[in-house]
């Protein structure tokens, strides 16, 4: 089986193919393994990936998979290895959309490999995981940073685990990010125009400009592969089947691939995130039970109004006499109905009050909880 691609998916299917039985060659047009995840595991604070891709790497080499670095594949190569299939997995490569003044911007790899200089006032185009991760470090080094989208900020990021996603959120709101969305960018000249949702034109000054708008597939060879052997022989697995993925995605997508390879349709594994789909329904629940509170605190108010009036009325009636002191004293009607409206002002005032320090005390004891429960400050009552 011919291997078309060193990215993670390339290299788990490499790794599942001698697993099998099967002879495998792996072909990469570069001289490392990896494909994107050597990018992906730049910045500083992601040192695990970097020791993961290590691994990944260490582990297709010495799988036992023949592997041909430096090794681009064409028609040539293919007519003559004769393979009986081939995977295609040549993964994705950067988006540079035709926007006027982008070939001012530095690309996020570079960044992050720190290959080139920033300035102190940043604009990060693009609320993905790896414009997210790039603002992040910026504004560590002291950077004032910025990141655009034309997505809304609750959709940036969308792609990480929420629990991954909700902390590197606090980082950033932590190191004073600015999050800015539906931004669709009009053109880069000392800094950022864009229009926003109202189709105003905002303008975001910066020193530096940076291009995270994402990755595109690498996918025409595999459509040539496609249409000259047919897909009972050709297989396309992992970036170059969509815009972007995740490293389980490519590693599910190429071990399938190898078991189908083999003809061996029954174990193809079949996954349903339950997790996923349960977590990607927890803000409608949220706005739901907010509705519903709403709803209660509404209810509560009326009623609460009504025994208040209610109870005005029963201490008027029950205090006729002291009604009738200051009657004599010369009071009218109008400065005894103004004394009853003040006593009952200042006694819901000072209930208030007493209801929310009372609730911001027991506060300070239920965060400290929570912070025991979970790492950081991803979760606070307010």
């Amino acid at each position: 089986v011919m291997v078309i691609g060193g990215g993670p998916a390339g290299m788990m299917a490499a790794q599942t193919l001698v697993k099998r039985g099967h002879s495998a060659s792996l072909y990469e047009k570069s001289d490392r393994l990896g494909g994107l995840l050597n990018d992906a595991s730049l910045v500083p604070f992601k040192q695990l990936m970097r020791e993961y891709v290590d691994w990944d790497i260490r582990e297709t080499m010495e799988c036992g998979a023949k592997v041909y670095l430096n090794t681009e594949v064409t028609e040539a190569l293919i007519e003559k290895e004769n393979p009986d299939a081939i995977i295609v997995a040549t993964g994705s490569t950067y988006l540079t959309p035709p926007i006027p003044g982008i070939e001012n911007a530095l690309a996020v790899r570079d960044v992050d490999a720190n290959t080139v200089e920033t300035g102190t006032s940043v604009v990060v185009c693009g609320g993905g995981i790896t414009g997210l991760e790039c603002a992040l470090t910026l504004s560590r080094e002291g950077r004032q940073v910025t990141v655009i989208d034309m997505l809304t900020v609750g959709n940036f990021a969308a792609e990480m685990p929420i629990f991954n996603k909700a902390d590197l959120l606090d980082q950033l709101a932590e190191n004073e990010v600015q999050l800015r969305g539906q931004q669709r960018i009009q053109r880069f000249e000392n800094g950022v125009y864009t229009l926003d949702e109202a189709g105003q034109e905002r303008f975001f000054p910066a020193d530096t400009v940076i291009n995270a708008l994402g990755v595109s597939p690498n996918n025409a060879l595999g459509k040539e592969l496609l249409a000259r052997y047919g897909s009972d022989q050709v297989i396309l697995v992992g970036d170059c089947t969509a815009k972007g993925g995740t490293y389980y995605r490519a590693n599910h997508e190429a071990y399938n691939a190898a078991m189908e390879a083999e003809g061996h349709e029954d174990k193809v594994i079949e996954f349903t995130d339950y997790v996923g789909a349960l977590m990607s329904s927890v803000t409608t629940i949220i706005d739901v039970i907010t509705y519903v509170l709403i709803a209660f605190v509404a209810v509560s108010l009326i009623v609460s109004s009504i025994m208040i009036g209610i109870i005005t009325y029963i201490s008027v009636l029950e205090r006729r006499k002291e009604i009738g002191i200051l009657r004599a004293m010369g009071a009218s009607r109008r400065n005894i109905a103004q004394m009853f409206n003040a006593e009952t002002f200042i006694t819901g005032l000072l209930a208030g009050m007493i209801g929310i320090l009372i609730s911001e005390l027991i506060l300070i004891p239920g965060n400290i909880i929570l912070g025991n429960l979970v790492s950081g400050n991803l979760l606070q009552a307010y």
